[in-house]
Order: C-alpha cells, then sequence, then structure tokens
C-alpha cells in the first residue's frame, strides 16, 4: 500500500467512476475531473467492457441522469463516488477493474485434462487473465 500511495505524490488527484447495480461495483477509470466530459471520455473509454459486464448489446444507450451520473439499461449507473484514488488505496478498497472483469466475462474457461483451466478462446491459462 505504502508504495502505491508514494506513487501518487507529484500526481494531480483523481476521482474514481464506478459502474454499480446496487450489488456489484467495478471501477470504471480515476478521472483528472467530476464532470459530463469526463464521464463521458470514460463511457467511450470503457462501453464495450461495461457493456459486457451488464450483459447488454451494442445498441444499448447511456442516459445522463445528472452531469456526474449516467444509466445504462435499467439496472446499471456509471457514477462518481466521490472518493479519490489515494482514498481508495489508504482505506484497501479498490474496486475490480472492468477490462478484467470483461475479460473474463468475455472468454469462457473450459477443464483440460490436467488440472489449469484455459481459455476456449485464446488458449491462455486462467492465471494468465488474472482470476
Amino acid at each position: 500500500m505504502a508504495t502505491k500511495v508514494s506513487r501518487l505524490v507529484n500526481y494531480a488527484t483523481k476521482y474514481e467512476l464506478v459502474l454499480t447495480n446496487g450489488s456489484a461495483t467495478y471501477l470504471v477509470a480515476y478521472t483528472a475531473r467530476k464532470g459530463k466530459t469526463d464521464l463521458i471520455k470514460a463511457i467511450r473509454a470503457r462501453g464495450e467492457s461495461m457493456l459486457a459486464i451488464c450483459q447488454l448489446d451494442d445498441e444499448a444507450r447511456f442516459t445522463f441522469t445528472t452531469p456526474q451520473s449516467a444509466q445504462l439499461g435499467t439496472d446499471w449507473t456509471v457514477r462518481f463516488t466521490g472518493r479519490t484514488q489515494k482514498d481508495a488505496i489508504c482505506t484497501q478498497s479498490e474496486h475490480r477493474y472492468v477490462g478484467t472483469v470483461a475479460v473474463e466475462i468475455q472468454h469462457r474457461f473450459s477443464p483440460d485434462s490436467v488440472s489449469p483451466l484455459y481459455c476456449e478462446h485464446c488458449g491462455a491459462s486462467e492465471t494468465d487473465h488474472r482470476l
């Protein structure tokens, strides 16, 4: 933890943006500002991963409910939490990153004849995908 926080000393504050449905919460990005522009940039950059997690098709739309949050589908919300990156590290409560979770969802693992699991899509072992 100390090394992660020490890397942030000379950098500007970054604000936490998450994808949540009330029971599950995933990290979308840490942004320099907490505005609609940053929300839109993060949605554009991480949109495919968020759709995979929400199990929605490419036709799904984001509806902006406030300048700091957007609704995705009926259950999911993308919003700023009010926490900073430093807060998340110091409290040891960082959320799982949407990109990592989307890879896990998109890659179906099946048991091989040997004990490790291998990805049917790319052949990588389950540890290569950081499960």
